[in-house]
Order: structure tokens, then sequence, then C-alpha cells
């Protein structure tokens, strides 16, 4: 079986490694943002009951609070990415790499068929797969794949 065909048979759900952390929608920014440090994440999860209805990054702090007129106390429903693309936990790593290539996402969460969150999966957990998955391919490879050594290593 090659990596291409692993990775279109392999659910995405085998690299949750982490929760969502996640809070709702008319959270003060301040408490998001503890929460995003507390737990030494980047992104956290905007619920409506038990829906997914956001996510909440630092890229969105930097491009859409700093510098502006947000303050500590604003809903974080103000500069949240409304209604994110996700993943269901049985699609393929093909489509999250896909996706993640794409669309240049590096952080995407799992929900069920009724919106639940499920966990969130990263590009970072998807280049520790890759390597763990093919370590002879990935591991060995030189910066430039075109690139050769002019004597072997340690002559």
């Amino acid at each position: 079986m090659t990596v291409s065909d692993e990775f279109r048979r392999t659910p995405i759900s085998v690299l949750v490694r982490r929760p969502l952390h996640s809070v709702s929608l008319d959270t003060p920014l301040r408490d998001a943002i503890k929460l995003l440090r507390e737990e030494n994440v980047r992104y956290v999860g905007i619920l409506q009951g038990p829906r997914l209805v956001g996510l909440l990054t630092e890229r969105d702090l930097v491009k859409r609070a700093y510098g502006s007129d947000v303050g500590p106390d604003t809903p974080v429903s103000e500069i949240m990415n409304a209604s994110p693309r996700t993943l269901h936990p049985q699609d393929s790593l093909q489509t999250a790499l896909d996706m993640f290539d794409l669309d240049r996402y590096r952080h995407v969460a799992l929900v069920d068929d009724r919106g639940r969150p499920h966990g969130v999966v990263t590009i970072r957990g998807i280049m520790h797969f890759l390597a763990e998955s093919v370590p002879e391919t990935v591991l060995n490879l030189p910066p430039d794949p075109t690139q050769a050594a002019a004597t072997p290593e340690g002559a």
C-alpha cells in the first residue's frame, strides 16, 4: 500500500490528540484569551449550546482585535470566524491535507452530524503522523529533493 492509499483510507479522527477547548458566544474576549494561554493552544471553539458555530484563533485576534476598538469585554462572537469549515471524524486524512493545502488552514475542528465538536486536527499533527507512518521517506529527504551530497556523509 502506498502512502497516498493510506492517506485516503485513514480517518482523520486518528489524529485527534487534544479536545477542542471551547467557550460560548457571549464569552468576553478576556476569558477566551485566558483559556488560550492556560491550555497552550492557538484556537478555541465557539459553541451555541452543544454546536460549534465558530472558531477564534490567534490569527483572528491579530487581524480583527489588535489596533481596533475591540476591548477585553467584547464578546467573542464579534471577532470569531463564524461558520468555519470543519471535517467529520470519518473524513480521510487526504481530505484534511487538501483543506490545509488549498485553504491554508492550520487548525480544523472535527464535528459530528449534529455539529458537536469531537476535537481538532492541526497541520503539525498531520506532519507528526506522516513522519511516524513513513519515517524512512520523510526523515531521509534532503531539504531540496533534487539535491545530492557531493560525498557520502561521514566519508
